[in-house]
This record gives C-alpha cells, structure tokens and sequence, in this order.
C-alpha cells in the first residue's frame, strides 16, 4: 500500500505477518530514515487502517494486536516524523486488547490527534474504554 504526504514524501507499507513501512523521497524515490518494523507476528503493522497522516507532514500508525512488555495484543501507536522517518514517541496499551478496537481520529488541522480506545481498561475497570487526545511534542498520551 502506498499513502501519499503533503511534503510530496510517500509511506510504502507492506502489512504481511511482520509488516513494515518505509518513507520514501518524491523527488529522488530513495528511501528516508530507519523502516519501522515490529518483530510481532500479525501485530497489524503496515495495515492500510493503521495509517494516518497528521499535520506537519508526521504521521501516526496504529499497531492493534502488537506484543509489548510481555503484554500479548496490547498495541502501539507510533508517531512519527514525516520528514526524516524517525519515531516522535510510541504510545502502548496496558493490557492485552486495549488497542483491539482503537481508532485514530485527524483533527481538520493542528499537531496532535484523539486516540478512542473503546476496547481499554480505564481506572481499573476492564474494557471501560477512554478517548485520548495526543500531541506530538510536549505533554498528551
């Protein structure tokens, strides 16, 4: 899968049972930055749902069923830079299946975006759910 960024760079995003992405140049077509990959067999890396292009040219992907702190299926959102490819920050779920049904809602412009995970334990409460709102620099997530 290819998806396009206003910086005329692109991500191309392969999301088989490991599942990467790459940022790649518009000019010169040549790869920038590390590739993201997980090491999580079928964590969801890569998946066209998973991508989402934020202000600033960065981006955020969402990692539903990635294995994380011997928490099978807790999830991930990595943000990352849109510019050089490289991470921002990495937002984890706390317990198995709290990323299972989350979403990443772009706000109409502004450098952050709202989490909503419907499937985490909040406050202790199992599958209470809770919505986020994430910036990309600073505080938030």
């Amino acid at each position: 899968m290819i998806t396009a960024l206003g910086n005329d760079n692109y991500l191309v995003a392969a999301g088989g049972s490991l599942g990467s992405i790459r940022l790649m140049s518009g000019s010169s077509g040549l790869q920038i930055g590390p590739t993201l990959v997980r090491g999580t067999l079928n964590d969801g890396l890569g998946n066209a749902a998973g991508i989402t292009e934020l202000a600033s040219n960065n981006y955020a992907v969402l990692s539903r069923y990635d294995d994380v702190g011997g928490i099978v299926n807790a999830g991930s959102v990595r943000l990352v830079n849109g510019g050089t490819g490289e991470e921002i920050k990495v937002i984890y779920g706390a317990a198995e299946d709290d990323m299972q049904a989350s979403k990443i809602i772009k706000p109409i412009n502004g450098d952050y975006f709202i989490l909503s995970q419907p499937s985490a334990d909040a406050s202790g409460a199992a599958d209470s759910g809770m919505v986020r709102v994430c910036g990309l620099t600073g505080s938030g997530c």
